[in-house]
């Protein structure tokens, strides 16, 4: 099994200033998400992090093109290679705290891990900027 994580983080000033790169004060939160692939007959998803009412409905669609998109800069193919994905931790998956970054983040240093990419931060922080622009477009 291999595993990952990424921390929350919440934007205290200057929340949407950084998409037209513009500076803003940022603070990282000591919560996190974790992810963990086991190799499986198919691909699955299981999110067990703790959510706000609605919110893992609400945003499936872009969860399921966020993975796609993570998935596509590790050169992963999950029809070739199926395993099962475990989202869980202690960030709430909410709006404002770095959810969807935290998960993509965690998603790529697992991915690094199991397919044994040797990735460095830089290179996990690029896979998931790419996952970001699954929820967001032009991420913050």
């Amino acid at each position: 099994m291999a595993t990952g994580y990424g921390y929350g983080k919440t934007i205290l000033f200057g929340e949407h200033f950084v998409v037209y790169g513009l500076p803003s004060i940022a603070s990282a939160l000591s919560t996190k998400t974790s992810a963990e692939i086991a190799d499986s007959g198919r691909y699955e998803l299981i999110d067990d992090r703790p959510a706000t009412p609605g919110y893992k409905k609400e945003k499936y669609d872009e969860q399921m093109e966020s993975n796609r998109l993570i998935y596509r800069a590790c050169g992963v193919d999950v029809e070739k290679t199926p395993f099962r994905l475990t989202l869980s931790g202690d960030l709430v998956a909410a709006s404002g705290v770095g959810a969807s970054a935290a998960s993509a983040a965690a998603i790529a240093r697992a991915l690094n891990e199991r397919f044994r990419l040797g990735y460095d931060d830089a290179r996990i922080n690029e896979v998931a900027y790419e996952g970001e622009k699954g929820y967001h477009g032009k991420p913050s």
